[in-house]
């Protein structure tokens, strides 16, 4: 908590390049586990789902739940969920289509679009 990434790099460049290998194993000093933060989330959409059904929804987080929520929706490994770029005030548009037989459709519509 209030350190720059370059510092945290240096003072505890261990554990950081831990957490940068599987951040899904190695929560920060005083952190939320990344699959405490993933089922919050997924509880979130759920119930933006039921609630909202066939509206569009504006949220606005942290690149990092960003980053969690695209992983679990597209089914990419928590662990791997370092690999989107989510710069600061960039637009990450999800389209989630629910058919009448239960299935259910995830498509990334628009990544990385800055303001």
């Amino acid at each position: 908590e209030g350190l720059l990434i370059e510092d945290v790099m240096v003072q505890d460049s261990d554990r950081f390049k831990q957490w940068q290998q599987d951040p899904n194993l190695h929560t920060p000093p005083n952190g939320e586990p990344l699959a405490e933060v993933q089922h919050r989330a997924l509880d979130l959409v759920r119930s933006l789902e039921q609630n909202h059904q066939n509206k569009h929804v504006l949220l606005i987080c942290h690149g990092g739940l960003i980053r969690v929520l695209l992983a679990s929706l597209l089914e990419i490994p928590l662990a791997k969920c370092k690999v989107f770029d989510v710069p600061y005030a960039c637009i990450s548009r999800i389209a989630i289509y629910q058919w009448d037989d239960g299935r259910r459709d995830i498509k990334l519509l628009a990544h990385n679009l800055s303001s």
